[in-house]
């Protein structure tokens, strides 16, 4: 099991973590305080961290929890690189995992990545976001892939390898006519 201290919590945060622990054997322990020098020792006898986009990962932070023997230090927010999208939905795609409108800054994802590792959906969003900073597949937009996640590429055949599925007609059907 994976003790993960999980700083500066929201409630909204609780039931999907709780789930997503539960299923891949991870304890939280949710903390409403920010993660600062002064809080780091709540972390204590954890092997990862969880945190927000307003704690403080200082030099001296990063150094105590190497001490304490924590090995992780998962990010939480709703950008990249200061690249902050303008709003995200999923939706049922049948040839796509993510996509994203430039010009909105608008993102969504595949609804199927639910039943793929969480890897998957941390690669597509990451993929995602850095269209907004960079249009097209060139070196630029690679660089970005290469220096935030070094195995994007195993994730990517991982999907590449995957069948997307098929909903039956009537259901494609029901649920676009309930979009109207």
């Amino acid at each position: 099991m994976i003790k993960t201290a999980f700083y500066d919590t929201k409630e909204y945060d609780k039931p999907s973590f709780e789930k997503y622990g539960q299923t891949h054997d991870i304890k939280f322990r949710f903390l409403e305080t920010k993660l600062n020098e002064d809080t780091v020792e709540l972390a204590n006898g954890c092997d990862a961290v969880c945190v927000f986009v307003n704690d403080s990962v200082s030099a001296k932070v990063i150094e105590r929890l190497y001490e304490m023997g924590v090995k992780l230090i998962a990010l939480r927010s709703a950008g990249y690189n200061n690249v902050d999208c303008n709003g995200w939905q999923t939706k049922y795609m049948t040839t796509k995992w993510g996509t994203c409108n430039t010009k909105t800054g608008k993102i969504w994802i595949n609804l199927q990545l639910a039943k793929k590792p969480f890897e998957c959906l941390d690669y597509v969003l990451l993929h995602e976001l850095a269209h907004l900073r960079v249009k097209d597949h060139g070196p630029e937009f690679i660089a970005i892939l290469d220096e935030s996640m070094p195995y994007w590429r195993d994730i990517r055949k991982e999907l590449n390898d995957s069948t997307l599925d098929y909903l039956p007609e009537a259901f494609e059907y029901v649920h676009l006519r309930g979009r109207e």
